[in-house]
């Protein structure tokens, strides 16, 4: 019943290079729910390795202000710190917008390159501190969070949900078993 933007940063893919050149908008974008109200927008990226996050690190954030005050945001929800955390609450902070931050796993510890791997716990650290709510999966992460700089009256642990309409156990089937190679125990 929401209306639901998604700012999401592009994977490389030589063959795309042209789409990535402006701003994408995808609406009605679904990959599980059908019939759900989704817009996928696609800042401008170079579409290459690396360089795909980079650039849209400097090209989000006036995507981001614009589908704030277009579509008059109420609440954002922030999945991602690194690529577009930072420019999310800046621009949240200008028009005192909450910020419901997502904390699912220790980004900064995903990336290899040791300069670009401090860069991005700082980034990581800003955000976190700067969310009016940091929702963990597992109280590590809660504690993780709080070492990080957040308020620890601003985070709440909040497992992860299963839907079991579409998640549910099936009877065993000797045929998939025998596909997948399966072999009785």
């Amino acid at each position: 019943g929401h209306d639901v933007f998604v700012i999401d940063c592009a994977q490389p893919n030589s063959k795309d290079h042209n789409k990535a050149k402006s701003t994408r908008i995808i609406s009605n974008y679904s990959r599980v729910y059908k019939n759900s109200n989704i817009t996928l927008v696609r800042p401008p990226a170079l579409l290459i390795k690396g360089l795909n996050r980079i650039t849209h690190f400097f090209s989000c954030k006036k995507i981001i202000e614009k589908i704030i005050l277009e579509e008059e945001i109420e609440k954002i929800f922030l999945y991602g710190s690194i690529t577009n955390g930072i420019q999310t609450i800046q621009v949240a902070q200008e028009k005192n917008i909450p910020v419901v931050y997502r904390l699912l796993d220790i980004s900064h510890g995903l990336i290899n390159i040791p300069i670009v791997k401090q860069i991005a716990k700082k980034i990581e650290s800003k955000v976190i501190s700067n969310a009016n709510l940091v929702l963990t999966t597992t109280k590590d992460l809660k504690r993780y969070a709080i070492e990080m700089n957040a308020k620890q009256k601003n985070v709440e642990m909040f497992p992860l949900g299963i839907n079991i309409k579409d998640f549910k156990p099936l009877e065993k089937s000797s045929e998939l078993k025998k596909e997948l190679e399966i072999k009785e125990i």
